[in-house]
């Protein structure tokens, strides 16, 4: 039986690309480009849009923000903890099996601000809040001070940011778009709950499909999960 062939870097590099979508423009839709690559960053509302324009055939910048608008797309915290712009049926999926990292975000950056808060009672307050009405941040750090006086509000925010799942509505996060811009729980936003994690095996094998060959290593520093083993 001959030895498998090793790919070098060049192979390795163009394997990539291509599964990225970055080697020819695609015949595909928003949607179905977004959930190849499980989301695009985020942090800023144009960067999407870029992502899609470089990577489809035909894409306008109303194809992105349709979606997003009409609830099918929603951009909020995911890998590494970091805002990402998913479809709404892969944010219901990938959450639950990150929330480990945000969870952990949380206690790495603001362990000393909350010690010896019941974390579940924030995050519940919050979501009352904002299923009262959307918030900006602003409005919910005048709401956290008001109810723990004696705290880091803007601790409590960054806090609670990581804790609660939540979405930014639109118009804001679309395209030329900038400012302070509403949170909504995902419960109230997308009238579905967020289920229990079933383990990383599917988004592990859907993050191959789109970045692969990849190591362990790699699937980590993506995603923010840690202690993912090696397969035998």
């Amino acid at each position: 039986m001959p030895d498998p062939e090793v790919l070098d870097n060049r192979a390795l590099g163009r394997a990539t690309l291509a599964r990225q979508l970055l080697l020819r423009r695609h015949a595909m839709t928003a949607t179905e480009a977004m959930e190849h690559l499980v989301g695009l960053q985020g942090q800023l509302a144009n960067p999407p849009y870029l992502g899609l324009w470089s990577r489809l055939s035909t894409f306008a910048i109303t194809d992105l923000t349709e979606l997003l608008t009409s609830r099918k797309a929603v951009r909020g915290g995911l890998m590494r903890g970091t805002l990402h712009v998913v479809t709404a049926r892969d944010f219901l999926r990938l959450r639950p099996v990150l929330q480990p990292v945000h969870d952990k975000a949380q206690r790495g950056f603001f362990r000393r601000d909350t010690e010896g808060m019941d974390l579940g009672e924030l995050a519940a307050f919050c979501a009352s809040v904002l299923d009262e009405r959307y918030s900006t941040n602003v409005e919910l750090r005048k709401a956290l001070a008001a109810k723990w006086p004696e705290r880091n509000a803007t601790s409590l925010l960054h806090s609670v940011q990581y804790l609660l799942p939540t979405v930014y509505v639109p118009p804001g996060g679309t395209w030329g778009t900038s400012g302070s811009t509403p949170l909504a729980t995902v419960d109230s936003w997308l009238g579905t709950p967020l289920p229990e994690s079933d383990g990383p095996s599917e988004m592990i094998l859907r993050y191959l499909a789109a970045f692969g060959p990849a190591s362990v290593k790699d699937i980590q520093a993506w995603s923010g999960l840690t202690r993912l083993k090696q397969p035998v």
